[in-house]
């Protein structure tokens, strides 16, 4: 029956338009930054639904309606798990997440290792679930970043694109656990210091889309949090934005101080069952005290928004002593304080998860008590609510150090701009009175004082960037400085550089010997045999040091008319480096950062 049916012959260049269009897509990044963003937002998805679903069930192991004394021991508990959790199974320390994606663009070559798709949402989940006073926002974008350099990696791009990718990845998540893409993409290029032009910039919107889109998808419309400003700015209002500004900045510079102190106490404390007893004991004791301090702090936020802040106090066992409205404004003063307190404790004692949740919800708790207190003070009738909003991108901008970002954060998160000048006056104010006391960031902080940090500035970034080992060269042949000319000329057949180390017995660097300064010798044989090589070097004019910084390095070569300049440790002779592999390198890094 099917002897009449002609057999169909395949035409393959029907679909030439096809693969054309497919392989530009994957040179222009397209493809593959829409990959990074479903994957990133699916991780976002896992991420929140892992930390409510296991809080729930956590919370059911209390029957009461107020915090039982298991509220004592859940820290601990969760705390001990991510441990065992990330030594005996990762293996690998997964604090500072967004600090370790700065560490690996500046020194790993943005290479990111796979293990932190998933590792840092796994650790996240149990450590926020067990009452971790820590941020999911960290995790995922480490994940994010994960995802990005990985991708780049699949798909076998140069290193640029690599960047590019884990910036298309820090985006996506962001702009997935928020639903605010604008403020993902505009998160990532504050935090990793780059500049994109228009070409390179559509990946990363488009990853931010489709991130948003997924999270979306699977979590419905609602945001992290979400209250909408319908009241416009009132100009009357600026002096106290202004102020605000201050008080937030000031309020930033308590946190990155106190955080940063609190931890590096944790951390001298050598045995870890100690320190986790200590700072999850802690942590229990001042969860107990302020409920509010339990996860992430989130639905908290709400509940300040919504005005109902008695409730925030409802289940503690000093609500009573604390009922009016002056009593509500010293238990929010204490709030604040001690949430950075509780952050720290969390990841001292070996918690995972980030600061960007705490800096908010510390924002948010400073806000509300700033325009509570001058209301009070000044028997006014400030808004409550935009104060509490204002006071997140404030303190956002100070600790953070991403203005931008913050500003962009509150608006999407408002669903509009009507507090787009407040928010503007606020951060800035604030990122301004933190970089004089504090100039780095929380994230780049530790970078900055090893010298590993990246900047706007890009011939900084290519110092940065650039490993001094790379550059040493050793295809030089020595000589030992009670040799003769005649092992000279023999270097010289052999060699094709025209300067000649000279070492003595200890290996240590004695002299140069340049080819240019003994040409006219090498020609009497009869004098190979009685010319030793000390007759012939000469003293290094100016010598590197293998422990100085890339700077210094770079200074020696410009201010020198020398080509090749020794590398010593120590005195014992390493290598050379010449302005030739230096220039070479720096165009090579350069272009790193060029995306045009």
């Amino acid at each position: 029956m099917f002897k009449n049916i002609k057999k169909h012959k395949f035409d393959w260049a029907q679909f030439k338009w096809v693969r054309i269009g497919y392989k530009a897509l994957i040179k222009q990044a397209i493809i593959p930054a829409i990959i990074i963003g479903a994957i990133s937002g699916l991780a976002a998805v896992l991420l929140k639904n892992g930390v409510y679903n296991l809080t729930a069930w956590v919370h059911s192991l209390t029957q009461t309606g107020h915090l039982s004394l298991l509220y004592f021991f859940l820290p601990i508990i969760g705390i001990v798990l991510t441990v065992i959790f990330t030594n005996k199974i990762i293996k690998e320390k997964l604090d500072h997440g967004v600090t370790r994606v700065l560490k690996a663009v500046s020194k790993n070559k943005g290479d990111i290792r796979p293990h932190n798709i998933y590792s840092n949402i796994v650790a996240c989940v149990i450590t926020a679930s067990f009452g971790g006073s820590i941020g999911m926002e960290g995790p995922i974008v480490t994940t994010g970043a994960a995802i990005g350099s990985n991708t780049a990696k699949f798909f076998d791009y140069p290193h640029k694109y690599k960047l590019l990718f884990i910036c298309a990845g820090m985006s996506s998540a962001i702009a997935a656990i928020f639903k605010a893409p604008i403020a993902g993409l505009i998160f990532s290029i504050e935090v990793l210091a780059i500049d994109l032009s228009a070409g390179f910039l559509i990946p990363v919107l488009l990853s931010c889309v489709t991130g948003t889109i997924v999270a979306t998808f699977f979590l419905g419309q609602k945001a992290e949090f979400y209250f909408a400003v319908f009241t416009n700015y009132n100009y009357s209002n600026t002096l106290f934005f202004i102020l605000l500004g201050i008080f937030v900045g000031l309020l930033s510079v308590y946190f990155l101080r106190t955080y940063s102190f609190i931890e590096k106490s944790l951390v001298k404390i050598k045995k870890k069952t100690l320190r986790i007893l200590i700072g999850g004991g802690l942590l229990g004791l001042l969860i107990y005290l302020f409920p509010p301090l339990y996860g992430e702090g989130y639905n908290n936020m709400e509940i300040i928004l919504s005005g109902n802040i008695e409730q925030l106090f409802s289940n503690s066992i000093i609500y009573p002593y604390f009922n009016s409205e002056i009593g509500f404004l010293i238990l929010l003063i204490i709030l604040f304080f001690m949430k950075v307190i509780a952050t720290a404790l969390t990841t001292g004692a070996g918690g995972v998860g980030g600061v960007f949740a705490p800096a908010l919800f510390t924002g948010a708790v400073g806000g509300t008590a700033f325009a509570i207190l001058m209301n009070i003070l000044f028997n006014t009738s400030l808004n409550v609510s935009n104060f509490t909003l204002v006071g997140m991108a404030g303190v956002m901008a100070g600790v953070i150090q991403t203005p931008l970002a913050a500003i962009f954060l509150i608006a999407e998160l408002t669903g509009g701009y009507n507090l787009f000048i407040p928010l503007i006056i606020t951060a800035t104010i604030s990122y301004a009175t933190t970089r004089l006391v504090e100039p780095y960031s929380i994230y780049t902080k530790s970078l900055a004082e090893s010298g590993e940090l990246l900047t706007h500035d890009k011939e900084k970034n290519v110092f940065t960037l650039l490993d001094k080992n790379d550059l040493i060269e050793t295809e030089f042949v020595t000589l030992n400085i009670n040799q003769k000319l005649s092992d000279l000329i023999e270097a010289i057949k052999i060699c094709n550089r025209n300067v000649f180390p000279v070492l003595n017995d200890d290996n240590n660097l004695v002299g140069l010997i340049y080819f240019k300064d003994i040409k006219n010798i090498i020609f009497d044989k009869q004098d190979y045999d009685k010319i030793s090589i000390s007759e012939l070097m000469k003293e290094p004019e100016i010598v590197i040091d293998i422990n100085e910084s890339l700077d210094s390095i770079v200074e020696k070569v410009r201010m020198q008319n020398i080509w090749n300049i020794p590398v010593v440790d120590h005195g014992k002779y390493v290598g050379f480096i010449s302005k030739s592999s230096l220039l070479s390198a720096y165009q090579e890094v350069f272009d790193t950062f060029t995306f045009e």
